[in-house]
């Protein structure tokens, strides 16, 4: 209960510094997991979506992170100020990628959201990158629908290289309409068709950040 109180009073205080808008709240599913889908330029982006979710839609996210990320100490203090069991972080092991896998499944099937950033790693440029198919396995694979995001201003906030944000209330953020993949959940899983649906989805979250994506 303390956990819960702490990660609202925190997030109303970041929405207050650094968020300027949230558009497309009305967007997100209530009934059932999805995956949340986003462009990466910065740690912050982790901390101002944590901050959109709970404060402007009272809902959690559970972030698939690698096991480096959860070593680095700003990713800590992000994680102690919002995270609790609606939000606890799904580790991503290069080792054992199927157990990943599995649990973040068995997560959207019980109505979690689940945090992607399908381009992989952070862009040096803060440009949008190629995005990885994996979260449109994934999404298949639980049956739910992919919600795209576009994040601007973190970049100029906090890029690589830069251990502590300025603060600023530039940071915009975008939510897309849900993607279903309903037709798709019984065909042949292809890398062509994978491909295909992921660059879909990065298409949308390049409007939403406003950009171009290179297929």
């Amino acid at each position: 209960m303390f956990s819960h109180y702490l990660n609202r009073i925190f997030s109303n205080v970041s929405c207050k510094l650094l968020l300027k808008t949230v558009n497309g709240l009305e967007n997100l599913p209530r009934k059932e997991g999805y995956i949340v889908a986003a462009n990466h330029v910065s740690y912050l982006d982790i901390w101002v979506m944590y901050t959109a979710f709970i404060d402007k839609a009272r809902m959690y996210i559970r972030f698939i992170a690698r096991k480096s990320l959860l070593k680095d100490a700003y990713f800590r203090v992000c994680t102690f100020l919002f995270e609790n069991e609606q939000s606890k972080v799904i580790e991503l092991d290069a080792k054992k990628p199927e157990e990943v896998f599995k649990e973040a499944t068995n997560a959207l099937k019980k109505g979690s959201i689940v945090g992607i950033y399908p381009e992989g790693t952070r862009s040096l440029t803060g440009k949008l990158q190629k995005g990885k198919t994996g979260m449109v396995r994934l999404a298949l694979s639980a049956k739910v629908p992919i919600v795209p995001l576009g994040i601007k201003g973190t970049f100029e906030l906090m890029p690589i290289g830069k251990s502590i944000p300025r603060i600023k209330k530039i940071v915009t953020i975008k939510i897309g309409k849900p993607m279903h993949f309903d037709n798709y959940y019984n065909k042949k899983l292809t890398k062509k068709l994978l491909r295909k649906l992921a660059d879909k989805v990065m298409i949308e979250i390049a409007k939403l950040s406003n950009q171009k994506y290179k297929q």
